[in-house]
């Protein structure tokens, strides 16, 4: 049973399907034994046919469980970090396989268990197929944990791996980074100098800032008395020119009174002299 277990060229698919297309009749009664739920699932036998063929060997297995431990007992516990490959290991395919193989292993257990019922010491091949499923679980538990370690192994190479590389990087961008940070110095340096010349300069100027500037007040009054001067003079030009025109204006009138008086005069004269004209005798008398 057990090469049956790990053989790479047997193929229990018809027995599957034998075994799920009818029910077996029990030797200690009349009750009918059926197979498990989960070997009538057609997902679960897809799964069973993969299984059965992706399988090792149990020559191969058992190679591989030994050199596991010793593989990792042999590594240096100095090494900081392990050679990581490119692509991260398909663990997933492994617990798949792992997963089919405990289903394999309760399905043979499940047969045998069936079988023993027809044989004469039922307790006693009962209790074969027990140590047989036993082992096979132990196998297949050892297969687990060597692929728990796989993956642990994988996680810390990554993240030592990861690390590596951001010190490197850290350490190669060592010289970029002093000498950026050496020439901020050298700028605030710069910097806190040029202030302290101008802020000397400055000091320096401060007389000269204050005789312009009392030169500049002078200037401005100066320009202001101008200022005020000159409105206060355009001021009474503008009343004067005012009084001219009004002045003007008062003797344009009197002098047009005048010419109307004169008119006026005039008129009543050549009024008198007409009456006059017509009151005289054509005689003389």
């Amino acid at each position: 049973m057990e090469s049956r277990a790990f053989c790479h060229n047997a193929n229990p698919v018809p027995e599957l399907k034998s075994v799920a297309a009818r029910r077996l009749p029990h030797r200690r009664g009349d009750k009918m034994r059926v197979m498990p739920t989960l070997l009538f699932s057609a997902r679960r036998r897809a799964a069973a046919r993969r299984a059965s063929q992706l399988v090792l060997p149990a020559s191969v297995l058992s190679v591989a469980l030994l050199a596991a431990p010793a593989w990792s007992q042999s590594q240096p516990a100095s090494a900081p970090t392990a050679a990581v490959p490119a692509t991260q290991p398909d663990f997933g395919a492994e617990h798949d396989r792992i997963a089919s193989a405990k289903s394999w292993a309760e399905y043979r257990y499940a047969q045998a268990e069936r079988a023993c019922y027809d044989k004469f010491l039922v307790t006693r091949c009962i209790d074969k197929a027990k140590d047989v499923r036993r082992t096979e679980l132990h196998s297949i538990r050892e297969r687990e944990l060597a692929l728990d370690e796989a993956e642990r192994a994988d996680r810390a190479a990554r993240r030592d791996q990861e690390r590596a590389i951001r010190e490197a990087q850290y350490n190669a961008e060592r010289p970029q980074r002093e000498a950026a940070e050496q020439k901020n110095r050298t700028d605030f340096a710069s910097k806190q100098e040029q202030q302290r010349l101008n802020e000397a300069q400055r000091q320096a100027a401060a007389p000269q800032r204050a005789a312009n500037a009392q030169a500049a007040a002078k200037k401005q009054t100066d320009y202001d008395a101008k200022l005020k001067a000159a409105q206060e003079q355009g001021a009474a030009n503008a009343a004067k020119r005012a009084e001219s025109a009004k002045q003007f204006q008062e003797k344009q009138q009197d002098a047009a009174k005048r010419q109307k008086e004169l008119e006026e005069r005039r008129e009543q004269a050549k009024r008198r002299n007409q009456q006059n004209q017509n009151n005289t005798s054509p005689l003389g008398f």
